[in-house]
């Protein structure tokens, strides 16, 4: 009796094993290490970074899995996803490495550059035979241009005599707020329109609800307007609308110089004074004077 396999009979046996080896990596398994889905918000000039690792147990030693990178270029809600280093040859595409025994891993980086580069993007974790015959893992994630922040609304405090305090709430958006610029300008009754110049900036605090800033440096008795800013990663939103016109209050009044008596009987006396010389009618009008005597 013949001992020896035929070709035909070694042929059928290559293929059975082919097909159980391919069949023993569609059962493997991929669970997420670290592989984020859903929406991203990125601002326009940020750095952007994105990493994937998955876990693929039984682990296929003889095919090693594969990371690959895709971005849908579909349009009118259309789903076409291309590798994305044809699509964005600005994407840095790290090798694939496999951190373990049993992971694999993969990771991209850009300057986001274009608002071409927002959009849906696929990861794909593959292997078999033929490198990508078998999909282990996907994950769809969206990069989404961050908004810029929204103009506060301002409410003004009690003005002092140099200094006025003012307040705004905070308005959240999808990236926090990071500073907030001030800016005064003069106001007049008749029609001069003065230059907006930069009165204050202060980082936000973490988690307000409501930012407090104390403007300092004011002229006394002096009408003026304010309007403020934020910016976060995005950017500088727009300024808010001008606030109300808002007066600090004048100084107190230096003494009154020269006082002398002019007149005098035996009820009563007659005083003269001046000014003093640094008195300025812009600061404040006096209202009243008060006389003591002793």
């Amino acid at each position: 009796m013949a001992t020896g396999w035929s070709l035909a009979t070694l042929l059928l046996l290559i293929l059975i094993l082919q097909s159980v080896g391919v069949q023993g990596q569609e059962n493997s398994n991929a669970s997420v290490i670290s592989c984020v889905d859903g929406v991203q918000v990125v601002a326009l000039g940020e750095t952007y970074q994105y990493a994937c690792e998955v876990e693929v147990e039984p682990y296929p030693t003889m095919s090693p899995p594969l990371v690959s990178w895709f971005k849908n270029v579909g349009t009118a809600g259309a789903t076409n996803f291309q590798p994305l280093a044809q699509v964005h040859p600005m994407f840095r595409i790290s090798n694939t490495t496999y951190p373990s025994a049993t992971s694999v891993r993969g990771q991209i980086e850009s300057e986001i550059v274009s608002s071409d580069l927002f959009g849906e993007y696929e990861i794909r974790i593959t292997g078999g035979a033929q490198s990508q015959d078998v999909v282990y893992h996907t994950t769809v994630f969206s990069l989404v241009q961050a908004e810029l922040p929204q103009p506060p609304t301002l409410r003004l405090g009690a003005p002092f005599s140099s200094s006025l305090k003012l307040e705004w709430a905070v308005r959240r958006a999808d990236l926090p707020v990071l500073r907030y610029e001030i800016q005064r300008r003069e106001h007049s009754d008749v029609n001069i329109t003065f230059e907006w110049i930069e009165s204050a900036s202060l980082r936000a605090g973490p988690d307000s609800v409501f930012e407090v800033a104390l403007i300092t440096a004011l002229s006394s008795f002096t009408a003026y307007q304010f309007r403020v800013r934020a910016r976060n990663e995005a950017g500088w939103g727009e300024y808010s609308s001008p606030s109300e016109v808002f007066r600090t209050v004048p100084n107190s009044p230096l003494p009154a110089s020269n006082v002398m008596a002019i007149n005098t009987t035996d009820a009563s006396v007659t005083l003269r004074w001046q000014l003093s010389p640094e008195y300025n009618p812009s600061q404040g009008n006096i209202a009243r004077y008060t006389v003591h005597y002793q």
